[in-house]
Order: structure tokens, then sequence, then C-alpha cells
């Protein structure tokens, strides 16, 4: 006996930017223009006629069927803007972030753009929570090259110290990161960390 998956993904197409998506049924919000319940079904023949490829960028047609979209952080990080642009699948910009209830001392000050605040909000958020042996929870940060993982870490291990929490440990598969490691922690203030 076979059981459909609890939330199984369906073609939907927006009707405000007419962009396709592969999404998760309890998706309500289009990753692209961001507006609620404005999806149209799509049969599987409707589906299967549109070119499928991967988008850089947005500005082409639009009848592509999107794989990529822009990643739009929480609407409270957006500022500073990050250097770089930063992409994620059309599947995951339709799962909503948990909203970051975590308030900063420090992270506000520091040198982090939106996404990276973002992103530090939500670790320090969980550094607050304990694990069933007491200890401290952890985060797994994947983001890919260029996002600045080692400036958000920074971020965290100054906001960390902020609270007296003096202990961290950044493991890196290169030694030569080392040189990164210190220029990402004076570049969020924490030039006195060692």
């Amino acid at each position: 006996m076979s059981t459909s998956p609890p939330n199984p993904t369906l073609p939907r197409k927006c009707s405000d930017c007419k962009k396709t998506f592969i999404l998760p049924t309890s998706c309500v919000v289009c990753p692209l223009c961001l507006q609620d319940d404005n999806f149209m079904a799509m049969t599987e023949t409707e589906f299967l006629n549109q070119p499928l490829k991967e988008v850089e960028d947005h500005k082409d047609d639009s009848s592509d069927t999107t794989l990529f979209t822009k990643y739009r952080g929480a609407k409270l990080y957006r500022k500073p803007r990050h250097p770089g642009r930063i992409i994620e699948t059309a599947f995951l910009s339709g799962v909503k972030l948990p909203r970051g209830t975590y308030v900063p001392n420090i992270l506000h000050n520091s040198s982090l753009s939106g996404i990276q605040l973002e992103a530090a909000v939500h670790i320090c958020q969980r550094h607050t929570q304990k694990i069933g042996n007491g200890a401290t929870a952890g985060f797994l940060l994947g983001d890919g090259t260029g996002v600045g993982k080692g400036r958000t870490i920074a971020g965290v291990i100054r906001e960390n110290w902020s609270h007296g929490r003096k202990k961290s440990l950044w493991i890196s598969s290169n030694s030569i990161l080392n040189l990164d490691v210190r220029r990402d922690l004076d570049d969020v203030g924490a030039s006195s960390i060692s």
C-alpha cells in the first residue's frame, strides 16, 4: 500500500507574475512577487509543455518554469543590502522562515548585511535554547559561497561575547583561513577577541 506524501509538490503558476513554480501544496506565497494565495492550478499537460530551465535572471521571458529565485530575506533585515546576488531554489523559497524573536545587543551595529544579520539572529536565537542534556543548542549554517558565512559567524561570536558567553569553537578544513577568520572578527568590531 502506498501513501502520498503529507505535503506533495505541484506545478502552480502565479496569476500576478506569471511564473511557474514546483512548490509544496502548503506554500501560499509566490516566491518571486511575494503575493499570498495567488496560484492557479496547472494540469500535467500544461506543465509538461513549458520549457524547463535554470533561470539566473528574472528579466527574461516570463513563461519560464523557475528553478531558482532571488532570495528575499525577512523584511526586518533587508538593510544594509548584501553586495552579492543571493539565490535559492524556488521550492525552498516557498517555505517561510520562522520569525526571529531574538533581540540582538550589538549585531545591528556591526557591518553585517541584512542577509547575514538575519542568519545571525536565528543562530543566536537557537543558542538561547538548551537540548536534552542541558548543553546549548547548535545551528548548521549551510550558506553557499559568497554569502559571507565567516562574517555571519564572527557576528554571532561577537554577540555571544556581549552576553558573557566567551567560548567559541570555529572549525575549518583549511588552516589558511585563519587570516580570513581574523579579518571577519575585525570587520564586525570584535578585534579584541582572539
